[in-house]
């Protein structure tokens, strides 16, 4: 391409030593008949005609003088294409990354693009399959449907078996209690069977750890251990539950008549009859007696608005003697109320 340019340009020579008169031939024959140029280093002289008149010129300015598109240093380089310059190199501005048209490009040359809607920037149309990465779903149950293993029956779990993510069936039957083996397996069992790994006992029951077959033992406390009250490790059944020094040992509410003889009990524990004696005189008899006479009694009087008080008058084991009293015409008297007795102590 050089030569060609050169020749249109009207060049007539290129010498390295001074011209010499030719006799028996004419200067072009001359001319191209020297050896060829191995390489240009730009200082070179040509010999040009330029409007009608000789002149010298150098390989740089026979190349700019072409079209501008390329200049000489230590080489040709040319960064224009008929004037205009090259778009920047993709090397240099990641924006003209399609100025590469072979080979890879690494990412962090490329500008990030935004995948838009309808195909605009490579955009998804639709739903991303499962083969794109995507679920095939808008919402969250319906991709959830799309990636989970296919549903066996209404009730299934989804279960990670060490493999993969798998389903167990729904349990078919009324009532069922899931259970797994040491490897892992899962499977719907009925209450009442299945297999017991091992029982262990503590606090009040006793006779484990076992794993094949025994006797839990859960110890009842007896009356002792309720009147001891330090034991942490017995039951406390309804039989005993008395015992205890905390608990009332008998109590009774009953509505005084006016009458000597039983009166009528309106609730009660462990007490067996009341007894008019005189005039806001009672006696109580207790169903289970007490062990000493040392108890403790309290008595109120419930008297609709009238005032009045009660009493312990004796105390034996199997009965407790009280009197309700009020002041009439500035003397005690004895009334009768509705009576309200409890008693605690040891039986």
């Amino acid at each position: 391409m050089i030569k060609k340019a050169l020749l249109a340009l009207g060049l007539i020579a290129v010498a390295t030593q001074p011209l010499r008169a030719q006799t028996f031939q004419n200067y072009s024959s001359y001319v191209l008949g020297l050896p060829p140029v191995a390489f240009l280093v730009g200082n070179e002289k040509f010999a040009v005609i330029q409007s009608t008149q000789p002149r010298s010129a150098t390989a740089q300015q026979i190349l700019g003088a072409i079209n501008g598109d390329c200049h000489f240093t230590s080489s040709i380089i040319c960064d224009r294409s008929n004037g205009a310059p090259f778009a920047p190199s993709a090397f240099a501005n990641a924006l003209n990354a399609s100025n590469i048209n072979q080979g890879t490009l690494a990412s962090a040359r490329m500008s990030p693009v935004a995948l838009g809607t309808n195909g605009t920037n490579g955009g998804v149309v639709g739903q991303l399959t499962l083969g794109n990465g995507g679920c095939g779903g808008t919402t969250a149950a319906s991709c959830l449907n799309n990636i989970a293993p296919t549903p066996t029956r209404a009730g299934d779990i989804l279960r990670w078996n060490g493999t993969a993510w798998v389903t167990i069936p729904g349990n078919t039957g009324s009532i069922g209690i899931l259970q797994e083996d040491a490897s892992g397996n899962a499977s719907w069992v009925a209450p009442g069977s299945g297999t017991v790994m091992q029982v262990n006992t503590g606090g009040m029951a006793t006779g484990g750890p076992f794993t094949t077959s025994g006797t839990v033992t859960v110890t009842a406390a007896a009356k002792s251990d309720q009147q001891a009250a330090s034991s942490s490790t017995r039951a406390v059944t309804p039989s005993q539950q008395q015992s205890h020094p905390s608990a009332a040992k008998a109590w009774v509410n009953f509505t005084g008549s006016g009458s000597n003889g039983a009166e009528t009990i309106n609730a009660s524990y462990n007490v067996s009859s009341v007894t008019r004696t005189s005039p806001g005189s009672y006696t109580i008899s207790f169903t289970t007696p007490f062990a000493a006479t040392n108890y403790a009694c309290s008595v109120t009087a419930f008297s609709g608005g009238s005032f009045g008080w009660g009493q312990v008058v004796s105390a034996a084991t199997g009965s407790v003697s009280i009197a309700f009293v009020t002041i009439s015409g500035g003397s005690l008297v004895g009334f009768d109320p509705v009576g309200q007795v409890i008693c605690f102590g040891t039986q």
